[in-house]
């Protein structure tokens, strides 16, 4: 199942990047390497996300652009921003924005499961449901072009709540605020 993701994700950054990425084809390519992961892969109303992200760069330092999208059900883009989301189209480059530009990432630079993006599921179930996917890349400044390996994470939200755990006991109703 990663290496579908790695290679969906892949498959994205190039369509993101217009092709102007080199093939990544392991951890062999020099660079930062991202890697994001989320607290769980199935949420429901009332529960809450964290995508967390880690970095780990090569013996060079370097100065990146970091850019983060969040695709959402029914295909549509948006750039996490200073402002916010910022809806993009993935068959135009020049509509995707950096969360960052200019950050310098010294040579051996680490960083551990840093809580990206954090966010709480409504309990009244007002939520596109699907897959949803979080993409990282670096890029070289003011450039389109990749430096290190992009990272991707991907989960689903229902609106169906988890069936009640063993023993009969009834989970917590977000939405009544009672355990039945």
């Amino acid at each position: 199942m990663n290496k579908l993701i790695i290679r969906l994700a892949t498959v994205l950054l190039m369509v993101f990047f217009g092709g102007a990425m080199s093939v990544v084809t392991g951890v062999e390519a020099a660079g930062p390497v991202i890697t994001l992961k989320s607290n769980k892969q199935v949420y429901t109303p009332g529960s809450g996300l964290t995508v967390f992200v880690s970095v780990a760069n090569d013996t060079q330092a370097r100065v990146v652009d970091c850019y983060v999208v969040l695709v959402i059900p029914g295909n549509s883009w948006f750039c996490l921003t200073s402002q916010g989301l910022i809806p993009v189209n993935p068959n135009r480059l020049d509509t995707f924005l950096p969360l960052l530009n200019g950050l310098q990432l010294s040579a051996g630079y680490q960083l551990n499961d840093f809580p990206l993006l954090a966010y709480n599921f409504p309990v009244d179930g007002k939520t596109y449901e699907g897959f949803y996917t979080v993409l990282t890349a670096f890029t070289k400044p003011g450039q389109k072009v990749l430096d290190g390996i992009p990272g991707s994470v991907t989960f689903t939200y229902t609106s169906e709540l988890p069936p009640p755990p063993p023993g009969g006991q009834k989970p917590f109703d977000p939405a009544s605020g009672t355990q039945d």
